[in-house]
């Protein structure tokens, strides 16, 4: 997935699991933000907690990103 690659070389994340167009990765810390943080309530930067540099990079490649738990985010394909 060419997504799945962005998000590694690009943010050095880890993916946690894949299932077919659907896979996760954990709230992480990277170059001095947070790029998940379920209880960030700043909409200028955050979109229900997804940093907006990282949701555009999620969006351009045609999936969008929903919590499934405070600390956990699947990332899903637009259908």
């Amino acid at each position: 997935m060419d997504l799945i690659n962005k998000l590694q070389t690009t943010y050095d994340l880890d993916i946690i699991k894949v299932r077919g167009d659907q896979f996760c990765i954990s709230s992480e810390w990277r170059d001095g933000k947070w790029l998940l943080d379920f209880w960030n309530d700043d909409n200028n930067t955050y979109n229900f907690g997804v940093h907006n540099e990282l949701e555009n990079v999620i969006k351009q490649h045609g999936y969008y990103a929903e919590w499934t738990n405070p600390s956990l985010v699947t990332i899903t394909k637009e259908l």
